[in-house]
């Protein structure tokens, strides 16, 4: 019956490759034809060349049963073991689209929602924001009324930023352009509204327009 001479790797990582070439002998001089029984779908079988390789990922974290077999014509052989997959930590990712636009004297709101795919707890920090918009980082929503002054998109830059608690952090940048609202002209002097008989009044009227 034909024998096993390789050894597998019984450990992976996520988002490494991982290969093993299996080998074998058979003493009676037979052709051994090899067969994936049992594989993993993030590994690449190739019977030919005996290689089984692949890059586990997030999904593929724990233990991974494989099965290889060994004919000579007569008999099987089968190898059977267990690659055990370590976990990466993964950042997370936005699932939120930021809003882009406002509008002068209009509230602005934009809900920051991301997830995790190794399922830790996601904060939000905003390291990068003008200073009409607040950040509330129990429920992720970004809002303000932006102002005159704030029109365009100058001073309107933003990052949020994302973290899972282990290291893994993913910011977000965009630039908010705010839309100008025609303002009303204001008064800027203050009529005088007593007069005396006989004598000359006057009342120079100035005014400011934003």
């Amino acid at each position: 019956a034909p024998t096993f001479d390789s050894t597998p790797d019984y450990v992976a990582t996520q988002d490494q490759a991982y290969t093993y070439m299996v080998t074998t002998n058979d003493v009676d001089g037979d052709t051994v034809t090899l067969t994936g029984t049992t594989i993993p779908s993030w590994l690449n079988w190739t019977a030919a060349t005996g290689e089984l390789s692949g890059t586990p990922g997030n999904s593929d974290v724990g233990n991974n049963s494989v099965v290889i077999t060994a004919n000579d014509g007569t008999v099987d052989v089968t190898q059977s073991f267990t690659i055990s997959v370590a976990n990466v930590n993964d950042p997370p990712t936005f699932t939120s689209a930021a809003v882009t636009n406002a509008t002068q004297g209009v509230l602005y709101t934009y809900l920051v929602t991301a997830s995790d795919d190794d399922g830790d707890t996601v904060t939000f920090t905003a390291p990068t924001k003008p200073t009409w918009l607040t950040l509330n980082t129990t429920t992720g929503v970004l809002s303000g009324t932006p102002g005159n002054s704030d029109v365009g998109i100058s001073g309107n830059s933003v990052v949020i930023a994302a973290s899972d608690g282990n290291g893994g952090v993913t910011n977000q940048p965009f630039t908010i352009t705010v839309a100008n609202v025609n303002d009303a002209p204001t008064f800027d002097s203050t009529p005088d509204t007593s007069a005396t008989r006989d004598t000359h009044y006057s009342y120079t009227v100035t005014t400011n327009d934003v």
